[in-house]
Parts: C-alpha cells; sequence; structure tokens
C-alpha cells in the first residue's frame, strides 16, 4: 500500500468524529421521543450519556413500547450495527497510533488501546486509511437508517424530507 501523509491521517479521522457524531445525535433523536413521548421514562430516570448505553437503552425503550411492537427487529438490527460501527470508531479515535510520528507513514498502521473492559493489557490493531473511511461511511449510513427508522415508526419526517435525504445514495441501508 502507498505511505499516507500525516495531515491525510488526521482528516480522515476528523471525518470520522464528525460521522460518528451526527449517527449518535440520531440515537439522541430516537431516545428523546422514546422517553418523553413514547414512555421510557418509565424504564430510567434520566437518559444515558455514553454512546453504548444509548444504545442499550434504544433497545430496552423499543421492546418496551407496545405500539413499536414489530419494530423491535429492525431496532435490533439497527443496535447491532451501531455496536459494530461504534467498536471500529473506537479503534480509530481511542487507539493509539504508535508507529504515527512522521509526516509520511506506512499502511497498514498499527493501534494499539487498553483492552476492554478489564483495561489491565493492551490490544492492537492494524488499520488502513480505506477501514477509517469506510468506517466514517459506515457512521452516515447509520444516521440515515436512523432517520428512515424514525420516520416509519414515529412520523416525525415527512415522506419528501427522507426522499431528499437519501436521493443521489444508490447502496442500501440495511445492515
Amino acid at each position: 500500500m502507498d505511505p499516507i501523509q500525516r495531515e491525510d491521517f488526521e482528516r480522515a479521522i476528523g471525518k470520522l468524529a464528525i460521522s460518528w457524531a451526527a449517527a449518535e445525535h440520531a440515537f439522541d433523536h430516537c431516545l428523546s421521543i422514546l422517553f418523553y413521548e413514547k414512555g421510557a421514562s418509565s424504564l430510567a430516570a434520566v437518559l444515558p450519556l455514553n454512546a453504548r448505553a444509548k444504545i442499550k437503552f434504544f433497545q430496552k425503550a423499543v421492546k418496551a413500547t407496545p405500539e413499536l411492537a414489530g419494530a423491535f427487529p429492525r431496532a435490533e438490527e439497527l443496535a447491532n450495527a451501531a455496536f459494530r460501527i461504534l467498536d471500529d470508531r473506537n479503534w480509530c479515535i481511542h487507539g493509539t497510533a504508535s508507529m504515527i510520528g512522521g509526516t509520511l507513514f506506512d499502511q497498514p498502521f498499527n493501534l494499539s488501546r487498553f483492552e476492554r473492559p478489564s483495561m489491565e493489557a493492551i490490544e492492537h490493531k492494524e488499520v488502513t486509511m480505506d477501514f477509517i473511511q469506510e468506517t466514517s461511511e459506515s457512521c452516515a449510513k447509520l444516521s440515515l437508517a436512523l432517520a428512515v427508522f424514525m420516520f416509519r415508526k414515529f412520523g416525525l419526517f415527512s415522506e419528501e424530507a427522507v426522499e431528499d435525504a437519501l436521493r443521489g445514495v444508490r447502496e442500501d441501508f440495511s445492515f
């Protein structure tokens, strides 16, 4: 693989952070509706703040909402996809790029982090710029899939708004 510039790596990580923020915002929107309008406030005193807890609460709240009983399989698909994307995102954002010190470096590059959840050992993963880009794209797809979920299950968006968001996108958003 061709070497990459440090700036390109940093730009890709920034894009990934922004893409994940949009996906997490979509979860926040779903959770807000579930909590304040659909009765999920009976499941917790406050809404969760970290991403993993948000995804788990999304699953629990959809399952506990009678009018969304038919939506639970899709909610599970979205949650499972979100967990996978979150892990990939966490590797890219929180992994220490130990071999990235200069302005030019080779791919794949090694990321390291403390093993989850014990934090007692270091684990490593080799990634490429393509992996970072694919993870960023997965975040964008998840955001759109959650928007479609909200449209179909909550009637939150108009059909035209969803079509506008999806216009020009040719990929299937199922996970």
